[in-house]
């Protein structure tokens, strides 16, 4: 466990911000050194290529999945863009939220392998919605190295492979969404809490797995 004094504050922090900067550090990692990140930008991002097909589960047809997800699970905030969390946050106040300010999308093909990713929002109209919503929006200053989901794969495997990225090479989190939310509501909580407890809680692949079986 961390505590206030252990966290550090970037100078460009304003100085009346930098006690709420380290608070909002402490909720989202759990007073840890790791963040355990649900991420949802797939829905603008990819539209309905992750969330409509074989091996997907009906539930993920709906945006709402998402935030269902992010309410009943453990995760150390959920991240995606700021149209999606004005359309569904109200019901979903409780929910740690992150605000991406960038996206790109499959809408336009490109033969980039990784197309340009543009700036939709800056800092102060976020900081604008916080205020009008009322909605628990979070954010962290100095970035440390996440590893990221992918495609789905079956969950041994993943849990697999998360525990190496954490606790071999050293990740401080990770950020997975397709993994999580193209199963169904049920599914896709014990995934987040088997996510969770590898990433915040030092779990084995056995504990996370009994997690995940868990009925």
């Amino acid at each position: 466990m961390i505590k206030a004094n252990d966290v550090i504050v970037p100078l460009d922090v304003p100085r009346a911000l930098r006690e709420n900067h380290i608070n909002n550090y402490l909720e989202i990692t759990r007073k840890t050194v790791r963040l355990m990140l649900f991420a949802g930008d797939q829905k603008v991002e990819h539209l309905n290529d992750d969330f409509y097909g074989e091996g997907i589960h009906p539930d993920d047809s709906s945006p709402e999945h998402l935030f269902r997800i992010a309410s009943q699970a453990e995760i150390g905030v959920f991240a995606t863009q700021l149209g999606l969390i004005a359309r569904y946050g109200m019901h979903y106040p409780d929910v740690p939220y992150q605000v991406i300010l960038n996206s790109k999308t499959n809408l336009v093909t490109t033969p980039q392998s990784d197309p340009f990713s543009q700036q939709w929002l800056d800092v102060q109209q976020v900081d604008d919605f916080r205020n009008n919503s009322e909605l628990n929006i979070l954010a962290v200053g100095r970035t440390k190295v996440i590893c990221a989901g992918g495609s789905s794969v079956d969950v041994e495997s993943f849990l697999k492979r998360l525990h190496e990225q954490i606790h071999v090479s050293g990740a401080a989190g990770n950020a997975t969404g397709r993994n999580i939310h193209q199963k169904s509501l049920e599914d896709a909580i014990r995934m987040c809490n088997a996510i969770y407890a590898i990433t915040v809680e030092d779990a084995s692949v056995a504990e996370a797995l009994e997690i995940y079986y868990a009925k």
